[in-house]
């Protein structure tokens, strides 16, 4: 469902809702990278039409209202550098 690379985003989903971790390391080896300074994006092909997101960055535990998107193949960038948990429901 998301990116291609399981180094960077894994995706949990279930009835409508998905949940996926944005992992976003500063060099190439995620286990030990400090979070980059660069903002992360994910592509996401959603088998589910209108969705609302929230995105949560797990540094500040602060959760960010995001725009409500179509289903579909979509491209999601989060609201600032780091690693970021993005929320995904149907509507």
């Amino acid at each position: 469902r998301v990116g291609g690379d399981s180094t960077r985003w894994k995706c949990a989903h279930r009835e409508g809702v998905f949940v996926i971790y944005l992992a976003n390391p500063s060099g190439s080896d995620p286990e030990t990278d400090q979070p980059s300074t660069t903002t992360p994006s994910v592509s996401v092909d959603l088998p589910v039409r209108g969705v609302t997101t929230r995105w949560f960055q797990p540094k500040d535990g602060v959760w960010t209202e995001g725009a409500a998107s179509e289903g579909g193949k979509q491209t999601f960038v989060a609201p600032g550098p780091g690693d970021w948990v993005l929320l995904l429901r149907s509507e």
